[in-house]
């Protein structure tokens, strides 16, 4: 999902604002989240921050638990890319 807002819109018992989305890649950069935060994000496919390591793309977390990039690469399947699902409740993780 790409950074976006709907007016009035309610989500996960909190409203949406728009200054509260991110629209830069900066934290991928750092490898690391807002602290007392935990921010999913996507746009930047987890096969580039780890590398092109030529195995299928996977969910990928920042050492200190505080970002999660849920980009697979769905459209470059030559990287490994695939469709990953994070389910919020569970911590599972999908792939198809």
């Amino acid at each position: 999902m790409r950074a976006g807002f709907q007016k009035g819109a309610r989500r996960y018992g909190t409203y949406q604002r728009k200054e509260r989305f991110i629209w830069d890649s900066s934290m991928v950069d750092r490898k690391r989240g807002i602290p007392g935060y935990v921010s999913i994000v996507g746009h930047v496919p987890t096969f580039i921050i780890r590398g092109y390591p030529g195995e299928p793309a996977a969910i990928w977390r920042s050492p200190d638990g505080r970002l999660i990039d849920v980009d697979c690469g769905a459209a470059f399947p030559e990287h490994g890319g695939r469709l990953g699902c994070l389910c919020l409740d569970t911590d599972e993780e999908f792939y198809v």
